[in-house]
């Protein structure tokens, strides 16, 4: 519901944006040396489609309530429910079919000098999921961090948990990969080569384990000396120094995990690997040009809440935050 929600926001923003027309300055326009009347033709048929799926995504609500309505009756009725399942289904597919045929029309309108630069984007965005197994690997860098996250006071005292913000799989050594099929297959890794990343990403793990036990040591004797009649400020100042400490060993070692993992490819496999790269610097060029209809998006009916077995990532969908134009004075 929470994503839903996001991407409802994100598409009445960019539903504003776009009303500015041309003047909205995309990484995509210079990366493709795009002019004002290709970006203004692009943004109308955007706008277009973006009106009419909010009519369809409309509806497709309606009929969820009413398969919800259908669900509570006693007997169930398998053809009401059918109908409507089908309905939904139906809807998700004009979505997709129609911004299919937009981003088509949108190509048709790139020079024959634009075209080799957008194929470029088309080959990169195929290589998303193995960058993500990438990340995963700690072969790029992942798009998380380890903070140190100061919660609720308690009895005066802060509460301090070192954790990853973002999904790295490294909170505990269980839940690393033991492989990344795409990864391994794109980059021919060998099993060497992935039992040692293994091994360098579980060492790290369990080492933060023991760094996590410590902070926790460290809250409870915070609490301990805040609660006493008379705070000693030097004991407190200790114990926080030892926490930063902590928090800057545990982000100097992990900054350490991608460029370990990196040192294991073979001359053979970093030229695939600097493609994987180039890639992930492409990204956001390749979020503008799904935004805008110049490529198709896994998530163009995800928007409205339809979804199917596509790999549908909320930085596929993010990327109409990226239309908004400066705050006018």
């Amino acid at each position: 519901m929470r994503l839903l929600l996001l991407c409802a926001v994100s598409g009445s923003l960019y539903g504003q944006a776009i009303g500015k027309g041309s003047d909205i300055q995309l990484e995509l326009n210079s990366y493709l040396d795009l002019s004002k009347d290709q970006t203004a033709k692009m943004i109308a048929g955007q706008e277009g489609f973006r009106s009419w799926r909010e009519q369809k995504g409309n509806r497709a609500i309606q009929v969820q309530a009413e398969i919800s309505e259908e669900k509570a009756r006693t007997p169930l009725d398998a053809n009401a429910l059918g109908v409507r399942y089908v309905e939904i289904e139906v809807i998700r597919r004009e979505i997709v079919d129609r911004q299919a045929t937009l981003a088509a029309d949108h190509q048709a309108l790139l020079t024959v000098a634009q075209q080799p630069r957008y194929r470029t984007l088309e080959d990169a965005a195929t290589l998303q999921p193995a960058i993500d197994e990438a990340r995963s690997a700690w072969l790029l860098q992942p798009e998380c961090g380890s903070r140190l996250i100061s919660g609720d006071f308690a009895g005066g005292a802060p509460i301090f948990v070192l954790r990853f913000v973002g999904n790295c799989g490294l909170s505990d050594p269980s839940s690393i990969p033991r492989s990344w099929p795409l990864l391994q297959r794109f980059l021919e890794l060998s099993d060497v080569q992935v039992t040692t990343i293994i091994a360098n990403l579980s060492e790290f793990a369990l080492w933060r384990q023991t760094k996590n036990r410590r902070v926790s040591q460290l809250e409870t004797e915070i609490a301990r000396e805040t609660a006493a009649d008379a705070v000693d400020p030097g004991a407190l100042g200790t114990r926080y120094v030892e926490i930063e400490t902590i928090r800057r060993e545990v982000a100097d070692r992990q900054s350490k995990l991608v460029p370990n993992n990196q040192l294991l490819l073979t001359a053979a496999q970093k030229p695939k690997f600097m493609a994987l790269d180039q890639a992930v610097k492409l990204q956001f060029v390749i979020y503008e040009a799904r935004a805008i209809s110049l490529m198709t998006d896994p998530c163009a009916a995800a928007v409205v809440g339809l979804r199917d077995g596509s790999n549908c990532s909320y930085n596929a969908i993010r990327a109409p935050f990226y239309f908004l134009p400066p705050q006018q004075p």
